[in-house]
């Protein structure tokens, strides 16, 4: 009896000191805590390849749970190979969670993929996906304004969103209000504020239209005004850019 109450002790006592064993192994070693942590922090990230673009953040209203976020990955996947009937009902069913997928409905209403073309449709979600930041919708209603292929010309409503997108840091909406300054398009014409938003777009990242300035023939007193004009929207944009959660989706 005595030795069976000894082994019993012993088989304790060595479980005791392996468990012990096993913790210090843990605390001295945290590499091995940070890999298993890392692994996790890893597993829970869904990338997709269309989102690599996207400028700052995810571009949702909200945070999406974990069933809306896997909705939003099954319908970019599926639009991306061309399945549009099962995208257009996989965004419409979290449209209202997803600014990214309001601004896919959009572009699917606009040119009638999986749906039947709708451009009333296309620029309410547009500008619903705007409203919420997405510099991406407001480039999309000022070119639906401003080349009326939709819903006939309307410069007045292409500059205001183009501007607002070009407030908001988007290159190329500053490029494209620095042409419809330039040849007076649902603004006045001034040639200054044209070259001064040419200077921000093009001072951000080379384009093409960089090479418009050629034809821009400003006197030393305009291009002195330009500068001066350039530098405080800069700011302005700075400024705007960081109060606010504007995004690219595309």
């Amino acid at each position: 009896m005595k030795i069976k109450i000894i082994i019993l002790v012993g088989v304790v006592v060595l479980l005791a000191i392996l468990l012990t064993s096993h913790l210090f192994e843990g605390l001295l070693n945290p590499e091995a805590q940070n890999e298993i942590t890392s692994s996790n922090q890893l597993s829970s990230i869904n990338i997709d390849s269309s989102e690599l673009s996207i400028t700052q953040h995810s571009s949702n209203k909200t945070s999406l749970n974990t069933a809306d976020n896997d909705k939003l990955n099954f319908a970019l996947k599926a639009f991306q190979r061309k399945h549009y009937d099962v995208a257009f009902r996989s965004f419409n069913e979290i449209s209202q969670v997803s600014n990214v997928a309001k601004f896919h409905l959009a572009k699917m209403y606009e040119q009638g993929l999986g749906v039947a073309q709708n451009p009333k449709r296309a620029i309410r979600n547009y500008s619903s996906a705007a409203e919420h930041g997405s510099t991406d919708a407001m480039k999309a209603l000022g070119t639906l304004f401003s080349n009326g292929m939709l819903l006939g010309k309307n410069y007045k409503e292409a500059f205001r969103w183009f501007h607002q997108a070009a407030m908001a840091g988007d290159t190329e909406a500053q490029g494209r209000v620095a042409l419809m300054y330039k040849n007076g398009q649902g603004t006045s014409a001034d040639i200054v504020l044209a070259d001064a938003w040419l200077d921000i777009s093009c001072a951000e990242k080379t384009r093409s239209i960089c090479s418009l300035r050629k034809g821009f023939l400003l006197t030393p007193e305009q291009l002195k005004q330009s500068h001066l004009l350039s530098i405080k929207f800069q700011k302005m944009v700075t400024q705007s850019a960081s109060n606010s959660s504007y995004t690219r989706i595309n």
